[in-house]
């Protein structure tokens, strides 16, 4: 068996006083060894004279020891940011309402209460009206995909399949349906059903 020789490296007190007192200030290592109460009198007496580098020194050597030390203060910032978070979720998903046009009401440009007229839309001989319509959902105004089809299933999932397209749609001038927010658009019944935060986080283009 191969034998392994350890060297132990011993510091005298006088040269680990000597060394605090010349780089730190602390005359008073040179003279007794200080409790640990006297070591963190002088340093704190002293703290806003040490030299920076000195107390990083500190910080470095203490981490190297212990570990890293979690601050008190940033982990209750850590905590308000999830909170705001959870917060803005809160904010993001709420069920937000138009001013003047209920959530799951029917809107169409103006110029669609008239006759039918081929290619322009309008109110044919059945009483339907063709051209684009839009959905009320959060606040916002979301396009109907479809000639007439997918209309007919929504207007039948609000219960007035039985009310002529006149009583059910609401006709804005063109500035007033300009103002209204986009939301994403209804391509099939089930996406009458996705939830607030989508349809408030929707983004055109995007």
């Amino acid at each position: 068996m191969k034998k392994v020789t350890l060297n132990k490296v011993s510091y005298k007190y006088k040269d680990v006083a000597g060394l605090l007192g010349d780089q730190m200030g602390f005359s008073e290592f040179k003279t007794k060894p200080p409790t640990v109460n006297g070591f963190f009198k002088l340093y704190n007496e002293n703290f806003y004279s040490l030299d920076k580098s000195v107390h990083n020194n500190f910080i470095i050597k203490s981490e190297n020891h212990v570990g890293t030390v979690d601050n008190p203060r940033n982990l209750e910032i850590e905590r308000l940011k999830q909170r705001l978070e959870t917060v803005q979720l809160e904010i993001d998903s709420a069920d937000r309402e138009h001013p003047y046009f209920i959530n799951g009401s029917i809107i169409m440009h103006k110029d669609f209460n008239v006759g039918y007229t081929a290619g322009n839309g309008g109110i044919d001989s059945e009483g339907r009206i063709k051209g684009p319509r839009y959905y009320m959902h959060s606040g916002k105004k979301r396009p109907i995909s479809g000639e007439y089809t997918l209309y007919s299933k929504i207007k039948n999932r609000l219960g007035m399949k039985d009310l002529k397209d006149s009583e059910v749609i609401v006709f804005l001038w063109p500035g007033g349906l300009d103002a209204i927010a986009d939301g994403p658009p209804v391509n099939k019944i089930q996406d009458l059903f996705i939830s607030s935060y989508e349809v408030n986080m929707y983004k055109p283009n995007s």
